[in-house]
């Protein structure tokens, strides 16, 4: 990636001294652009190494915990309505998956009604509340902390480099 900014930099500086016209080509201007696409992509991939693990490891034991505890409260009928949403622990699994995208959850909360589980509002309402709105913001705020992080970083070392090159060129100002 280095490779091709430099490369197309020193294409651009080339082609505007020989040939004016093309300083305005637009690709050429884009691709000066490429240095921050490459920080937000460098950020990203460091934070699915370090932090994103953390938060699904998170998840994933806030999912066991609840899941466990849906099978047992919901799903000791076997010919209820909701116990094909939460017969086994997979099942389970995926309707707290579900819940966490809060994205068509409603029909499995009209199923545990249908049931007579009235406490289930209180659980699926507890649960959303800490997947989505807890684990999912904090998936986020790391990301953007993290981009945050690396931009700010990546505008020293290029303040940095513009001071040694100025101090290069015996421009001490």
């Amino acid at each position: 990636m280095d490779f091709m900014i430099l490369f197309v930099g020193f294409l651009q500086m080339g082609l505007t001294y020989w040939i004016p016209d093309f300083a305005t080509l637009p690709f050429l201007r884009i691709m000066r652009a490429l240095r921050s696409l490459q920080v937000v992509v460098e950020a990203l991939l460091n934070t699915m190494k370090n932090n994103v693990i953390d938060i699904i490891v998170l998840l994933l034991l806030i999912m066991f915990i609840f899941g466990v505890l849906g099978h047992y409260l919901f799903a000791a009928d076997k010919t209820s309505h909701s116990y094909a949403d939460w017969g086994t622990l997979g099942d389970s699994f995926m309707t707290l998956f579900i819940y966490v995208c809060a994205d068509g959850w409603t029909p499995y909360q009209e199923k545990l009604n249908e049931d007579g589980f009235s406490a289930s509002e209180l659980y699926t309402a507890f649960f959303i509340f800490i997947g989505n709105f807890i684990i999912a913001n904090m998936f986020i705020g790391v990301i953007c902390q993290n981009i945050d992080d690396a931009t700010r970083t990546d505008m020293e070392e290029q303040a940095r480099k513009r001071r040694k090159q100025d101090l290069s060129k015996g421009n001490y100002s």
